[in-house]
């Protein structure tokens, strides 16, 4: 958050990061993986419930009935319900709306070959599974 304008210089931080107290509790690496992972299907269950929402909204449905028929849904339902009501297939969405944005240090990389000395910012749209922290375990590199 401190380098923010060294690396978005044309873009203003609307809002700071805000941290768990859970992960700080407990700062093992592989509690702050999983509780990581946990964030990410919790945003991507509320994106997905948050479309079906105010799909049902834009579709006349209204506020109050829109979440009636929501209560109690699985994600299975609300693919469903996306596809049979507004021929939508959620998995479709690019991953940016479904899986979210993760912003992560790297090293640079010059060529497939060629890593030099220095890190970098990412921002990638991928799943936080034991796959991502297998190949980015540098993360938590001090």
């Amino acid at each position: 958050m401190m380098k923010w304008k060294e690396y978005f210089p044309s873009k203003e931080l609307v809002q700071p990061p805000k941290f768990e107290a859970e992960v700080l509790c407990y700062p093992k690496p592989k509690i702050v993986c999983d509780y990581l992972s946990w964030r990410q299907a919790e945003c991507h269950n509320r994106n997905q419930y948050n479309t079906c929402f105010w799909m049902l909204v834009k579709s006349g449905e209204d506020e109050n009935k829109a979440n009636e028929i929501l209560k109690g849904t699985l994600s299975k339902d609300k693919n469903e319900l996306l596809f049979q009501r507004f021929q939508m297939n959620y998995n479709n969405e690019p991953a940016m709306f479904r899986k979210g944005s993760c912003t992560y240090r790297q090293k640079v990389k010059v060529s497939e070959d060629v890593v030099r000395d220095g890190w970098d910012v990412a921002v990638t749209h991928v799943d936080m599974g034991p796959d991502f922290w297998r190949k980015h375990i540098y993360i938590f590199d001090k």
